[in-house]
C-alpha cells in the first residue's frame, strides 16, 4: 500500500499569510453567518436610535463687530489700531463659553444641571474669516435647544454689557479727582499770573494746564459717550433655529452604521474563525 503525501498546504491553515483570495473564499463560505451579523446590528442600531434620548442641536449667529459703532468711536479721538481678527475672535469665542455666561442661562431657565454641564453643551465657534460667532446648543428636543441657544445669547450680550458699564462706570471714577486737579492747577496758574503778570515761564504752565484740563476732558466726554451706547458691539444675527431632523432621516442614519458595524464585525469573525494558529516547529 502506497501512501500519497500532498505537499501542498493552504495558506490559512499553516499560519501564512492569507491572501485576498482566500479571504473571498472564506467570506464566501460564511456568508449565512454575515448577514446574521449585519442584521443583528442593523436591528440593534435601530432599536438603540428609538429607545435611547437623542440630542437634537439648534444653532444661531452673532456679529460682534459693528462699523457703525466703530465710526462713532473714532471721531471721538486718535484712530485706535487695528485688532487682528483672529485675537478678536479668539477673545469673543472665550467670553461667550465663559462659566459666568453658563450660571445666568442657569437660573434664567432654572435648570437643574450644573453650570459646567450646560457648558458642556454650548459649542461658540467662528465662521470663517468673518466676524460672525456661530452658537450650537445641544438638548433631548428641539424647543429645549433652541431655548438654550436663545437664551445664551441673551445672557452673553447681557454679560457683555454689564461688564462694559462697570468699565466705564470704574475709569470714570478714576477720572474725575484727575479732572478737578487739572483744575484746581489751571486755576492757580491763572491767580499767578494775574498777580505777578505775564511771563514765559507763567505763560508756558498756563498752556501746559489748559492742555491737561481740555485732554481730561475730552476724555470725560468720550466715555459718557460710549456709557450712552447701552448695546454691547455684539448683534443678533439669527435667533436659534433647531436642525431639521425627520424621522426616515433617522433611521436611515441608524441602518447605515448597523449596517458598517455589522460588515466590519462579521468579516473579523468569519476571518478568525478560519486562521489557526502557526503549526510549532521542531526542536
Amino acid at each position: 500500500m502506497v501512501t500519497v503525501y500532498s505537499s501542498r498546504k493552504t495558506p490559512v491553515e499553516s499560519g501564512d499569510e492569507m491572501t485576498v483570495r482566500d479571504a473571498l473564499r472564506i467570506l464566501k463560505e460564511e456568508r449565512i453567518l454575515l448577514f446574521a451579523i449585519v442584521a443583528l446590528t442593523i436591528v440593534g442600531a435601530v432599536t438603540a436610535g428609538r429607545i435611547m434620548p437623542q440630542d437634537v442641536s439648534a444653532t444661531a449667529q452673532v456679529r460682534v463687530y459693528q462699523d457703525d459703532r466703530a465710526a462713532t468711536l473714532l471721531a471721538l479721538g486718535d484712530t485706535p489700531a487695528p485688532v487682528d481678527h483672529d485675537v478678536l475672535m479668539d477673545t469673543q469665542i472665550r467670553l461667550a463659553t465663559n462659566p459666568a455666561v453658563a450660571r445666568r442661562v442657569v437660573e434664567r431657565l432654572g435648570l437643574a444641571d450644573t453650570p459646567g454641564d450646560v457648558l458642556q453643551r454650548i459649542s461658540v465657534s467662528a465662521l470663517g474669516r468673518s466676524t460672525m460667532l456661530t452658537i450650537e446648543a445641544q438638548a433631548p428636543d428641539a424647543d429645549s435647544a433652541v431655548a438654550l441657544a436663545d437664551t445664551w445669547i441673551a445672557e452673553y450680550l447681557a454679560w457683555t454689557a454689564e461688564n462694559t458699564a462697570a468699565d466705564l462706570a470704574a475709569a470714570s471714577s478714576a477720572l474725575a479727582p484727575r479732572i478737578t486737579a487739572a483744575q484746581q492747577r489751571l486755576a492757580e496758574t491763572e491767580a499767578r499770573i494775574k498777580t505777578g503778570g505775564h511771563t514765559k515761564e507763567a505763560d508756558t504752565a498756563l498752556a501746559t494746564a489748559a492742555s491737561d484740563y481740555e485732554q481730561l476732558l475730552a476724555g470725560s466726554d468720550r466715555l459718557q459717550t460710549l456709557a450712552s451706547l447701552d448695546s454691547a458691539p455684539i448683534a443678533v444675527v439669527s435667533s436659534a433655529i433647531a436642525e431639521d431632523r425627520s424621522e426616515v432621516i433617522s433611521i436611515a442614519m441608524d441602518v447605515l452604521k448597523g449596517l458598517a458595524v455589522g460588515l466590519v464585525l462579521g468579516i473579523l469573525l468569519a476571518l478568525l474563525r478560519h486562521r489557526t494558529p502557526p503549526a510549532a516547529q521542531p526542536s
